[in-house]
Protein backbone atom coordinates (compact mmCIF):
# COMPACT_ATOMS: atom_id res chain seq x y z
CA UNK A 1 0.00 0.00 0.00
CA UNK A 2 1.40 3.38 -1.32
CA UNK A 3 -0.38 6.76 -0.44
CA UNK A 4 0.55 10.60 -0.65
CA UNK A 5 -0.99 12.38 2.50
CA UNK A 6 -1.20 16.28 2.18
CA UNK A 7 -1.43 19.02 5.14
CA UNK A 8 -1.36 22.82 4.05
CA UNK A 9 2.52 22.27 5.21
CA UNK A 10 3.24 19.05 4.76
CA UNK A 11 3.58 15.89 2.57
CA UNK A 12 3.76 12.30 4.46
CA UNK A 13 4.90 9.55 1.42
CA UNK A 14 3.92 6.80 3.33
CA UNK A 15 5.35 3.28 1.77
CA UNK A 16 4.39 -0.07 3.09
CA UNK A 17 2.58 1.41 5.86
CA UNK A 18 6.11 1.78 7.95
CA UNK A 19 8.20 3.58 5.75
CA UNK A 20 7.30 7.51 6.32
CA UNK A 21 8.75 10.53 5.30
CA UNK A 22 7.93 13.74 6.11
CA UNK A 23 8.24 16.93 3.84
CA UNK A 24 7.95 20.31 5.16
CA UNK A 25 7.07 21.79 1.71
CA UNK A 26 7.57 25.75 3.66
CA UNK A 27 10.83 25.43 4.00
CA UNK A 28 12.25 24.07 1.01
CA UNK A 29 13.77 26.07 -1.93
CA UNK A 30 12.41 25.18 -5.27
CA UNK A 31 15.51 22.90 -6.07
CA UNK A 32 14.54 20.74 -2.78
CA UNK A 33 10.84 20.64 -3.61
CA UNK A 34 11.47 19.63 -7.20
CA UNK A 35 14.03 16.91 -6.02
CA UNK A 36 11.58 15.15 -3.81
CA UNK A 37 8.78 15.02 -6.28
CA UNK A 38 10.90 13.41 -8.42
CA UNK A 39 11.62 11.16 -5.51
CA UNK A 40 8.26 9.88 -5.13
CA UNK A 41 7.48 9.39 -8.44
CA UNK A 42 10.60 7.06 -8.51
CA UNK A 43 9.22 5.49 -5.72
CA UNK A 44 5.96 5.10 -7.05
CA UNK A 45 7.67 3.85 -10.50
CA UNK A 46 9.70 1.51 -8.77
CA UNK A 47 6.51 0.33 -6.45
CA UNK A 48 4.63 0.14 -9.82
CA UNK A 49 6.97 -2.40 -11.69
CA UNK A 50 7.32 -4.58 -8.63
CA UNK A 51 3.52 -5.06 -7.89
CA UNK A 52 0.56 -6.76 -9.11
CA UNK A 53 -1.54 -5.38 -11.90
CA UNK A 54 -3.37 -2.81 -10.45
CA UNK A 55 -6.77 -2.12 -12.83
CA UNK A 56 -9.30 -1.60 -10.79
CA UNK A 57 -8.93 2.87 -11.35
CA UNK A 58 -8.81 2.80 -14.92
CA UNK A 59 -11.34 -0.31 -15.06
CA UNK A 60 -14.06 2.04 -13.17
CA UNK A 61 -13.24 4.89 -15.32
CA UNK A 62 -13.51 2.62 -18.77
CA UNK A 63 -16.94 1.00 -17.80
CA UNK A 64 -17.79 4.14 -17.86
CA UNK A 65 -17.57 4.90 -21.53
CA UNK A 66 -21.23 3.47 -22.68
CA UNK A 67 -22.59 5.15 -19.90
CA UNK A 68 -24.15 8.31 -21.32
CA UNK A 69 -26.20 8.05 -24.23
CA UNK A 70 -26.06 4.24 -24.17
CA UNK A 71 -28.49 3.66 -21.30
CA UNK A 72 -26.77 2.07 -17.81
CA UNK A 73 -24.75 3.52 -15.68
CA UNK A 74 -21.31 2.82 -14.47
CA UNK A 75 -20.98 1.75 -10.89
CA UNK A 76 -18.74 4.05 -8.90
CA UNK A 77 -18.76 7.05 -11.18
CA UNK A 78 -19.63 10.19 -11.80
CA UNK A 79 -22.95 11.19 -13.65
CA UNK A 80 -21.22 11.21 -16.83
CA UNK A 81 -19.55 7.63 -15.83
CA UNK A 82 -16.12 8.76 -15.25
CA UNK A 83 -14.42 8.33 -11.73
CA UNK A 84 -12.95 10.73 -9.64
CA UNK A 85 -10.12 10.92 -7.37
CA UNK A 86 -8.13 8.12 -8.90
CA UNK A 87 -5.02 10.21 -8.57
CA UNK A 88 -2.68 10.51 -5.11
CA UNK A 89 -3.33 13.84 -4.53
CA UNK A 90 -2.47 15.97 -8.07
CA UNK A 91 1.00 14.50 -7.20
CA UNK A 92 0.94 10.82 -9.19
CA UNK A 93 -0.88 9.05 -11.58
CA UNK A 94 -2.19 5.83 -11.66
CA UNK A 95 -0.74 2.84 -13.03
CA UNK A 96 -2.51 0.08 -14.44
CA UNK A 97 -2.81 -2.49 -16.97
CA UNK A 98 -6.10 -2.60 -18.98
CA UNK A 99 -8.32 -5.07 -20.00
CA UNK A 100 -11.36 -3.85 -18.98
CA UNK A 101 -14.78 -4.69 -21.67
CA UNK A 102 -16.71 -2.11 -23.34
CA UNK A 103 -14.34 0.56 -22.77
CA UNK A 104 -11.97 3.46 -24.37
CA UNK A 105 -8.97 1.14 -23.36
CA UNK A 106 -10.15 -1.54 -24.33
CA UNK A 107 -10.51 -0.59 -27.75
CA UNK A 108 -6.81 0.19 -28.51
CA UNK A 109 -5.20 -2.44 -29.83
CA UNK A 110 -2.81 -4.12 -27.27
CA UNK A 111 -3.57 -4.39 -23.58
CA UNK A 112 -0.37 -1.71 -22.57
CA UNK A 113 0.36 -0.05 -19.36
CA UNK A 114 -1.53 3.10 -18.89
CA UNK A 115 -1.70 6.17 -17.01
CA UNK A 116 -4.93 8.04 -17.17
CA UNK A 117 -6.61 10.93 -15.09
CA UNK A 118 -10.23 12.61 -15.15
CA UNK A 119 -10.02 16.30 -15.54
CA UNK A 120 -13.37 18.73 -15.06
CA UNK A 121 -12.72 21.51 -17.17
CA UNK A 122 -15.15 23.71 -14.68
CA UNK A 123 -13.42 22.97 -11.41
CA UNK A 124 -9.88 21.60 -12.13
CA UNK A 125 -7.00 24.28 -11.62
CA UNK A 126 -5.67 24.09 -15.17
CA UNK A 127 -1.78 23.97 -14.00
CA UNK A 128 -2.77 20.33 -12.51
CA UNK A 129 -2.51 19.41 -16.32
CA UNK A 130 0.21 19.69 -17.46
CA UNK A 131 1.30 19.08 -13.96
CA UNK A 132 -0.17 15.78 -13.85
CA UNK A 133 1.66 15.01 -17.73
CA UNK A 134 4.89 16.38 -16.52
CA UNK A 135 4.80 13.36 -13.78
CA UNK A 136 3.92 11.20 -16.69
CA UNK A 137 7.36 12.22 -18.18
CA UNK A 138 9.05 11.69 -15.22
CA UNK A 139 7.96 7.97 -14.10
CA UNK A 140 8.90 6.75 -17.75
CA UNK A 141 12.13 9.25 -18.57
CA UNK A 142 14.98 7.40 -19.91
CA UNK A 143 17.47 9.64 -18.37
CA UNK A 144 17.54 13.08 -17.03
CA UNK A 145 19.65 16.69 -17.90
CA UNK A 146 19.12 18.95 -15.00
CA UNK A 147 15.79 17.56 -13.82
CA UNK A 148 14.32 17.69 -17.43
CA UNK A 149 12.99 14.15 -17.92
CA UNK A 150 14.66 12.93 -21.45
CA UNK A 151 11.80 11.11 -23.35
CA UNK A 152 12.02 7.90 -24.23
CA UNK A 153 13.23 7.40 -27.90
CA UNK A 154 10.86 7.44 -30.60
CA UNK A 155 9.53 3.85 -31.68
CA UNK A 156 6.41 5.80 -33.90
CA UNK A 157 5.87 1.59 -35.63
CA UNK A 158 5.17 0.81 -32.29
CA UNK A 159 1.73 0.71 -29.69
CA UNK A 160 2.50 3.50 -27.20
CA UNK A 161 3.94 1.60 -24.19
CA UNK A 162 2.13 3.22 -21.48
CA UNK A 163 -0.58 4.82 -22.96
CA UNK A 164 -1.19 7.93 -21.45
CA UNK A 165 -5.25 8.98 -21.16
CA UNK A 166 -6.09 12.67 -20.77
CA UNK A 167 -10.32 12.77 -19.77
CA UNK A 168 -11.77 15.97 -20.01
CA UNK A 169 -15.38 16.19 -18.46
CA UNK A 170 -16.99 19.21 -19.83
CA UNK A 171 -20.46 21.03 -20.44
CA UNK A 172 -23.81 19.18 -18.54
CA UNK A 173 -25.44 17.15 -21.69
CA UNK A 174 -28.86 18.79 -22.65
CA UNK A 175 -30.76 16.50 -20.83
CA UNK A 176 -28.99 16.77 -17.65
CA UNK A 177 -28.00 13.11 -17.73
CA UNK A 178 -23.81 13.78 -17.50
CA UNK A 179 -21.85 15.41 -19.27
CA UNK A 180 -19.63 15.99 -22.37
CA UNK A 181 -16.35 14.04 -21.91
CA UNK A 182 -13.88 12.70 -24.31
CA UNK A 183 -10.32 10.85 -23.58
CA UNK A 184 -7.22 12.22 -25.62
CA UNK A 185 -4.92 9.14 -26.31
CA UNK A 186 -1.07 9.97 -26.24
CA UNK A 187 2.33 8.82 -26.87
CA UNK A 188 4.81 9.06 -24.16
CA UNK A 189 8.02 9.08 -26.38
CA UNK A 190 6.91 12.67 -28.22
CA UNK A 191 4.05 13.67 -26.33
CA UNK A 192 1.61 13.26 -29.71
CA UNK A 193 -1.84 13.05 -29.98
CA UNK A 194 -3.41 9.51 -31.66
CA UNK A 195 -6.75 10.21 -31.34
CA UNK A 196 -9.78 10.55 -28.79
CA UNK A 197 -12.71 8.94 -27.33
CA UNK A 198 -16.09 10.24 -27.30
CA UNK A 199 -18.09 9.33 -24.83
CA UNK A 200 -21.20 9.89 -26.93
CA UNK A 201 -20.22 7.14 -29.76
CA UNK A 202 -18.49 4.81 -27.55
CA UNK A 203 -15.09 4.89 -30.21
CA UNK A 204 -11.95 6.40 -30.73
CA UNK A 205 -11.71 8.82 -33.46
CA UNK A 206 -8.22 8.48 -34.86
CA UNK A 207 -5.69 10.93 -36.34
CA UNK A 208 -5.08 9.67 -39.87
CA UNK A 209 -1.50 7.63 -39.35
CA UNK A 210 -2.87 6.32 -35.80
CA UNK A 211 -5.76 4.28 -37.27
CA UNK A 212 -3.98 0.96 -36.01
CA UNK A 213 -3.27 1.60 -32.48
CA UNK A 214 -7.12 1.29 -32.20
CA UNK A 215 -9.57 -1.18 -32.82
CA UNK A 216 -12.40 -0.71 -35.31
CA UNK A 217 -11.90 3.52 -35.48
CA UNK A 218 -13.28 6.56 -36.67
CA UNK A 219 -10.92 7.63 -39.20
CA UNK A 220 -10.52 11.28 -38.63
CA UNK A 221 -8.99 11.59 -42.62
CA UNK A 222 -6.64 14.35 -41.13
CA UNK A 223 -3.17 14.20 -38.85
CA UNK A 224 -2.86 16.56 -35.83
CA UNK A 225 -0.07 18.52 -37.15
CA UNK A 226 -0.44 22.30 -37.36
CA UNK A 227 -0.07 22.84 -40.45
CA UNK A 228 -2.68 19.88 -41.32
CA UNK A 229 -5.14 21.78 -38.49
CA UNK A 230 -5.15 25.13 -39.14
CA UNK A 231 -2.61 26.09 -41.80
CA UNK A 232 0.37 26.20 -40.16
CA UNK A 233 1.71 27.97 -36.65
CA UNK A 234 1.16 31.61 -37.65
CA UNK A 235 -2.55 30.47 -37.72
CA UNK A 236 -1.99 29.34 -33.88
CA UNK A 237 -2.54 33.01 -33.08
CA UNK A 238 -6.13 33.12 -34.09
CA UNK A 239 -7.14 29.66 -31.95
CA UNK A 240 -9.20 30.50 -29.17
CA UNK A 241 -7.70 29.58 -25.53
CA UNK A 242 -9.11 29.25 -21.63
CA UNK A 243 -11.54 27.32 -19.84
CA UNK A 244 -14.39 28.49 -21.88
CA UNK A 245 -12.51 27.93 -25.45
CA UNK A 246 -11.37 24.70 -23.87
CA UNK A 247 -15.16 23.38 -22.88
CA UNK A 248 -16.30 24.34 -26.44
CA UNK A 249 -13.51 22.28 -27.84
CA UNK A 250 -14.24 19.08 -25.92
CA UNK A 251 -18.49 20.13 -27.08
CA UNK A 252 -17.40 20.42 -30.95
CA UNK A 253 -15.20 16.70 -30.86
CA UNK A 254 -18.28 15.54 -28.64
CA UNK A 255 -21.01 16.20 -31.00
CA UNK A 256 -18.78 16.13 -34.06
CA UNK A 257 -19.47 14.67 -37.35
CA UNK A 258 -16.69 14.78 -39.52
CA UNK A 259 -18.71 13.92 -43.24
CA UNK A 260 -19.17 17.89 -43.62
CA UNK A 261 -16.37 20.21 -45.19
CA UNK A 262 -17.64 22.62 -42.36
CA UNK A 263 -17.61 20.59 -39.60
CA UNK A 264 -14.18 19.08 -40.23
CA UNK A 265 -13.20 22.63 -40.17
CA UNK A 266 -14.39 23.56 -36.93
CA UNK A 267 -13.08 20.28 -35.75
CA UNK A 268 -9.58 21.02 -36.61
CA UNK A 269 -9.34 24.27 -34.99
CA UNK A 270 -10.79 22.98 -32.02
CA UNK A 271 -8.37 20.23 -31.85
CA UNK A 272 -5.49 22.51 -32.12
CA UNK A 273 -6.73 24.65 -28.93
CA UNK A 274 -6.73 21.29 -27.03
CA UNK A 275 -3.00 20.19 -28.30
CA UNK A 276 -1.90 23.97 -27.69
CA UNK A 277 -3.92 24.16 -24.02
CA UNK A 278 -2.73 21.13 -23.27
CA UNK A 279 -0.04 19.41 -24.50
CA UNK A 280 1.91 22.52 -25.36
CA UNK A 281 1.26 23.83 -21.61
CA UNK A 282 2.98 20.18 -20.64
CA UNK A 283 5.97 20.91 -23.16
CA UNK A 284 6.43 24.52 -23.11
CA UNK A 285 6.38 26.26 -19.67
CA UNK A 286 5.42 30.06 -21.43
CA UNK A 287 2.73 28.10 -22.92
CA UNK A 288 1.62 27.01 -19.48
CA UNK A 289 2.00 29.95 -18.23
CA UNK A 290 0.07 32.32 -20.72
CA UNK A 291 -3.04 29.66 -20.41
CA UNK A 292 -3.24 30.00 -16.27
CA UNK A 293 -3.19 33.32 -16.39
CA UNK A 294 -6.27 33.45 -19.05
CA UNK A 295 -7.47 30.58 -18.10
CA UNK A 296 -10.18 31.64 -15.33
CA UNK A 297 -10.53 35.57 -17.55
CA UNK A 298 -14.15 34.39 -19.00
CA UNK A 299 -12.83 35.38 -22.50
CA UNK A 300 -10.84 33.94 -24.94
CA UNK A 301 -7.40 34.11 -24.83
CA UNK A 302 -4.72 34.16 -28.06
CA UNK A 303 -0.77 33.39 -28.35
CA UNK A 304 1.29 36.24 -29.74
CA UNK A 305 3.36 35.41 -32.79
CA UNK A 306 6.49 35.11 -30.51
CA UNK A 307 4.78 31.83 -28.74
CA UNK A 308 3.36 30.69 -31.89
CA UNK A 309 6.12 30.22 -33.40
CA UNK A 310 7.82 28.56 -30.02
CA UNK A 311 5.76 25.56 -30.44
CA UNK A 312 7.16 24.48 -33.25
CA UNK A 313 10.36 24.35 -31.93
CA UNK A 314 10.24 21.92 -29.23
CA UNK A 315 12.66 19.46 -31.11
CA UNK A 316 15.39 22.16 -31.83
CA UNK A 317 15.24 23.54 -28.12
CA UNK A 318 15.13 19.64 -27.11
CA UNK A 319 18.52 18.93 -29.35
CA UNK A 320 20.25 22.00 -28.57
CA UNK A 321 19.98 20.65 -24.40
CA UNK A 322 21.26 17.37 -25.29
CA UNK A 323 24.07 18.95 -27.52
CA UNK A 324 24.88 21.27 -24.64
CA UNK A 325 24.45 18.12 -21.95
CA UNK A 326 27.52 16.08 -24.25
CA UNK A 327 29.54 18.95 -25.12
CA UNK A 328 29.21 21.43 -22.36
CA UNK A 329 28.82 24.22 -25.17
CA UNK A 330 25.48 25.59 -25.86
CA UNK A 331 26.10 28.21 -28.58
CA UNK A 332 28.28 26.17 -30.63
CA UNK A 333 25.47 24.08 -31.85
CA UNK A 334 23.75 24.35 -35.14
CA UNK A 335 20.23 24.15 -33.21
CA UNK A 336 21.55 26.84 -30.78
CA UNK A 337 22.41 29.12 -33.84
CA UNK A 338 18.90 28.42 -35.41
CA UNK A 339 17.19 29.31 -32.24
CA UNK A 340 19.00 32.67 -31.55
CA UNK A 341 18.18 33.52 -34.80
CA UNK A 342 14.42 33.11 -34.40
CA UNK A 343 14.23 35.74 -31.45
CA UNK A 344 11.77 33.70 -29.35
CA UNK A 345 13.31 33.84 -26.39
CA UNK A 346 16.20 31.34 -26.05
CA UNK A 347 19.45 32.50 -26.47
CA UNK A 348 21.17 30.68 -23.83
CA UNK A 349 20.95 27.29 -22.32
CA UNK A 350 19.50 28.82 -19.50
CA UNK A 351 16.52 29.79 -21.76
CA UNK A 352 16.55 26.56 -23.29
CA UNK A 353 16.03 24.90 -19.77
CA UNK A 354 13.51 27.31 -18.52
CA UNK A 355 11.50 27.02 -22.03
CA UNK A 356 10.58 23.49 -21.92
CA UNK A 357 9.73 20.31 -19.15
CA UNK A 358 10.56 17.07 -21.23
CA UNK A 359 13.41 16.70 -23.26
CA UNK A 360 12.84 15.27 -26.70
CA UNK A 361 14.65 12.44 -28.40
CA UNK A 362 14.79 13.98 -31.69
CA UNK A 363 14.62 11.97 -35.02
CA UNK A 364 16.80 14.42 -36.28
CA UNK A 365 19.19 17.35 -34.80
CA UNK A 366 20.39 19.88 -37.11
CA UNK A 367 24.50 18.79 -35.30
CA UNK A 368 25.13 16.39 -33.03
CA UNK A 369 28.68 15.06 -32.30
Amino acid sequence: MIRLEETKARVSIIVEENYVVMVDLTTMDPLQKEWWEMRWAEIMHERSLAAATDVASAAAIAAAATATGHGGRAPATGGDGIVYGSVCHGFLCKSCSVHAADSPFQTTRVGQPAYARTFELKTTNYIEVPIWLDQTADLIRASQIVFHPVLPPQQLHLPPNPWIFQLLRGLRLPDGSGHEAIAMAIRPDNRYWLGYFTFRTGRWHAFAGAEGFFKNPIPLGFDSSYSTLVGGWKNLQYVPLGKTAAEQAVSALFWSNVGTKRTKKALKKSAAGLLVMFLEGHRFFPIRNFVEQHWNSGHSAFLSEKLARLVVNWSDISCSISYWAVTGDWASGDDAQYLIGLDIGVSTVGEALSTIYPILQAKHCRKYP
